[in-house]
């Protein structure tokens, strides 16, 4: 009965959740130039488990500025913002 809950369950959470359409994807900016991805872990050659948990990271220079949300993750209006700092990850 409980494996019957949980697939249930699952199907609920999996069929409430939204499809973003491909436009939503379009309004993405591209990466600057000489940006670098890594892997920070897993590591080349390392065995995995289920769960598995991936951490990437960002070489370049980088722009990082806080927008503060209610708790619906809406923006105030106006908006509520910290200073931009930049930070240089190598």
């Amino acid at each position: 009965m409980t494996r019957n809950r949980s697939f249930i369950a699952c199907s609920v959470a999996l069929a409430a959740t939204p499809v973003l359409p491909v436009s939503a994807l379009a309004d993405r900016t591209d990466p600057a130039e000489g940006t670098e991805l890594y892997f920070i872990s897993p590591q080349d050659g390392d065995t995995v488990v289920s769960p598995i948990h991936v951490r990437m990271g960002l070489r370049g220079t980088h722009t990082l500025q806080l927008l503060f949300m209610d708790y619906r993750h809406i923006s105030f209006d106006p908006p509520v913002v910290s200073e931009q700092i930049t930070i240089t990850v190598e």
